[in-house]
C-alpha cells in the first residue's frame, strides 16, 4: 500500500512577521482570510479520518504552524473519538476514560485506532458500554 501524504498550509502569518527563507510561504504579518476556521479544520480531519484505519499522513506547514493556537485541538480531535477505536480498545468498557496508547498502536500495527498491544486488560469479545466519565471537583 503507497501512503497518501497531505500538506496542509495552516497560515501565512509569520511570527517574525518577515519572509525568513526557511519556508515556501510568502509570510505576511496578518491572519490570512483564507486560512481554514477551527471548525473548518475539524472538518477536514474527520474528511481524512473517513479513510478508515489507515488514513493519509498529513503534514502541516506554513507561518510557524505550532504558534496557531487551536493546534493542538485540531490535531488531537480524532484521537479522542472512543467509539473510533478497534480491536480490544474498541470493546473495553474503559475506553473513553483510558483510550490506549494511540502511539504503540501505530508503531506496532500501523493503525492509530487499533489496539494497544502492551494492554493487559481483556475486554471480551462483545463491545462494553463504556463506563461514564465522572468528574470530582
Amino acid at each position: 500500500m503507497t501512503a497518501v501524504i497531505g500538506e496542509i498550509l495552516l497560515r501565512r502569518r509569520c511570527w517574525s512577521h518577515e519572509p525568513c527563507g526557511d519556508c515556501l510561504v510568502d509570510a505576511i504579518p496578518f491572519r490570512d482570510p483564507r486560512e481554514l476556521t477551527t471548525e473548518e479544520g475539524f472538518r477536514l480531519i474527520d474528511q481524512v479520518r473517513a479513510f478508515g484505519a489507515r488514513p493519509p499522513l498529513l503534514v502541516f506547514t506554513g507561518g510557524d504552524p505550532m504558534r496557531r493556537p487551536d493546534l493542538a485541538d485540531a490535531m488531537f480531535v480524532g484521537l479522542r473519538d472512543a467509539e473510533a477505536l478497534v480491536g480490544k480498545c474498541g470493546r473495553c468498557q474503559f475506553r473513553s476514560i483510558c483510550g490506549g496508547s494511540r502511539s504503540r498502536a501505530d508503531a506496532a500495527t500501523g493503525a492509530v485506532m487499533a489496539s494497544d498491544p502492551l494492554c493487559v486488560f481483556e475486554p471480551g469479545p462483545e463491545v462494553q458500554s463504556p463506563v461514564p466519565l465522572v468528574w470530582r471537583g
